[in-house]
């Protein structure tokens, strides 16, 4: 039982990291055309377009986040009352 609790634990992280991560991979390469086009240097020019996709991805996603933890939360409490 705690070995698919661990998994399912596992699984839930990836499940939830995943947008975030696509978003994260996804911006750097518009923002390198933008400053190879733009020609520029400016560190914010990538750190903003990042910062501002990863606030907007948590906030359109809240919903099935919460959805989830609480499933799992919900899951795993059913789980310590049968021990």
């Amino acid at each position: 039982m705690e070995i698919q609790l661990i998994t399912e634990a596992l699984q839930l992280a990836l499940s939830l990291s995943l947008p975030l991560l696509g978003a994260c991979l996804a911006v750097p390469l518009v923002s390198m055309l933008l400053q190879g086009a733009l020609q520029a240097g400016d560190p914010s020019v990538s750190f903003v377009p990042k910062l501002l996709t990863v606030l907007g991805v948590l906030w359109l996603s809240r919903d099935f986040i919460g959805s989830r933890l609480l499933s799992f939360t919900s899951h795993v409490l059913d789980a310590m009352r049968q021990l």
